[in-house]
């Protein structure tokens, strides 16, 4: 999907978006996977935590470019194991867990 991302400074002029943490580009490619394709171009607006307010226009659609089974299963298990440390991290977080034990020695 080619964007062009501009961010409004009091509503008269604009300016490039300016690098954000993980969270506001979450925020603000959610929103622009919400555009509709339809009716191009597309504006969505999208308020992001502590950044102010961006507004995102859609210009074209493009189609997914496959990536082949085998980035698609490297895929799949990187995005596994990231979950899963999400998970664990998480739970240590809530539990307030420290693991005092050296990781084992990985044998080559």
């Amino acid at each position: 999907m080619a964007v062009t991302a501009m961010m409004m400074t009091a509503w008269t002029a604009t300016a490039a978006m300016p690098r954000v943490k993980t969270i506001a580009v979450m925020t603000a490619i959610n929103a622009v996977m919400s555009a509709s394709a339809q009716a191009l171009p597309a504006w969505v607006g999208v308020k992001l935590p502590n950044q102010g307010y961006v507004v995102i226009q859609v210009e074209e659609v493009l189609p997914a470019e496959g990536l082949g089974q085998a980035q698609d299963q490297q895929y799949a298990q990187a995005w596994t194991a990231a979950e899963s440390k999400a998970y664990v991290d998480s739970l240590k977080s809530r539990f307030k867990a420290q693991i005092l034990a050296p990781a084992p020695a990985v044998k080559r």
